[in-house]
C-alpha cells in the first residue's frame, strides 16, 4: 500500500513477459506466414509462434521475484499448451473468414 492507502502497481518482469510474448507471437506469425492462405502453413506458423511465445513467457516468469510458475507439467499445460491451442484455433477462424470472403488481401 502507498501513503494514500491505495494499492501500488507492481511492474515486475512477469508483466513485461505477458506484453512481449504477445508481441513476439504476432510478429513471428506475420513473418513466417508471408500472406499465405494455405491452411497447413497457417496452422504450423500458429503452433511454432505460440510455442516459442509460451516458452518465452515461462522464462520471464522464472526471472520474476515472485516466481509465479513452476517448471512442471502444470506450468507447461497452463502457459504453453493453451497458447498452442489458441494458435490452432486462430488459424481455423482465419480460414473460415477466407471461405466467406472476408479477406484483407484483395487480388
Amino acid at each position: 500500500m502507498d501513503a494514500r492507502g491505495g494499492r501500488t502497481l507492481n511492474l515486475e518482469p512477469s508483466l513485461l513477459g505477458w506484453v512481449l510474448s504477445a508481441l513476439l507471437i504476432g510478429y513471428m506469425s506475420g513473418a513466417l506466414n508471408r500472406r499465405s492462405e494455405d491452411f497447413r502453413r497457417m496452422v504450423l506458423v500458429g503452433i511454432v509462434a505460440t510455442a516459442i511465445g509460451g516458452f518465452f513467457l515461462i522464462g520471464m516468469f522464472q526471472l520474476s521475484p515472485s516466481n509465479v510458475i513452476a517448471l512442471d507439467l502444470t506450468g507447461f499445460a497452463t502457459h504453453v499448451a493453451t497458447r498452442i491451442a489458441t494458435g490452432v484455433i486462430v488459424a481455423v477462424v482465419a480460414k473460415v473468414f477466407m471461405w466467406y470472403g472476408v479477406n484483407p488481401h484483395r487480388k
